[in-house]
């Protein structure tokens, strides 16, 4: 609730999906709706940004992710950013923190926003499929469970 999707692909794009969960209903994926593939020719990419949200202290930001794309670097990509007065930060990426892909499996993860404590920021997730590649079928990028969390004040 409260994310803003931006595709720059007419069929591939951030959705709730259930086919593929940690927990819960469902999960926030790219890929082609109802359909188990994110194929779908170039430009293949999108963005996924949070409404405005108030870091607290020793904020850290914890979530599950699922990948069974390609783990080489270039291709494809995807992270997580700060977006603070317009400007995005890179905080979290496939190719840093995740070292290629879940091998089909979920995985936890976790970003740490302490610098931002006291400030309001918005979390864009963003995906690119760099290079077209055979395995582009499967469930590709899934993220669930994002909680903030913050020091006991």
């Amino acid at each position: 609730d409260g994310w803003t999707a931006k595709n720059e692909n007419k069929t591939a794009s951030w959705h709730f999906y259930t086919g593929t969960k940690a927990s819960g209903a469902g999960s926030l994926r790219y890929g082609l709706a109802g359909k188990k593939t994110w194929s779908a020719g170039f430009p293949n990419k999108g963005s996924v940004t949070s409404k405005a949200i108030a870091v607290p202290k020793g904020g850290k930001l914890s979530f599950f992710i699922h990948f069974d794309g390609e783990p080489g670097a270039g291709v494809h990509q995807f992270g997580l950013k700060v977006v603070e007065a317009g400007k995005e930060i890179d905080l979290w990426t496939k190719n840093g923190d995740l070292k290629g892909s879940t091998a089909g499996a979920w995985k936890p993860a976790t970003a740490d926003l302490s610098k931002w404590a006291g400030k309001t920021i918005q979390l864009r997730w963003w995906f690119d499929v760099a290079v077209q590649f055979p395995k582009e079928d499967g469930h590709g990028l899934a993220i669930d469970e994002m909680i903030l969390s913050g020091d006991c004040q």
